[in-house]
């Protein structure tokens, strides 16, 4: 747990932030910031989602970092540019 909160902090949100993200999506307890929330951060950088907008981006919809990368993220991705 400690490291889901330094994770997000590191990110730049204050403690009342990560407590309402965490609410929202509890499942994220169950993440490993290496091999799942890093990964999702670095496909949105990736995708063009600037560092600055990440952020805000987590705050209105932190089950984005619920989505798996290959079967929901990159499908929906690859049919909006057909």
């Amino acid at each position: 747990m400690f490291q889901i909160v330094f994770f997000f902090s590191e990110l730049g949100f204050d403690k009342e932030t990560v407590g309402k993200i965490l609410c929202r999506s509890p499942e994220i307890f169950a993440s490993n910031v290496e091999s799942t929330l890093k990964k999702k951060i670095d496909f949105l950088v990736d995708f063009g989602v600037s560092k600055h907008h990440l952020p805000r981006i987590i705050r209105k919809y932190p089950e984005i970092l619920l989505l798996d990368i290959n079967h929901t993220l990159l499908p929906r991705y690859d049919c909006n540019f057909v």
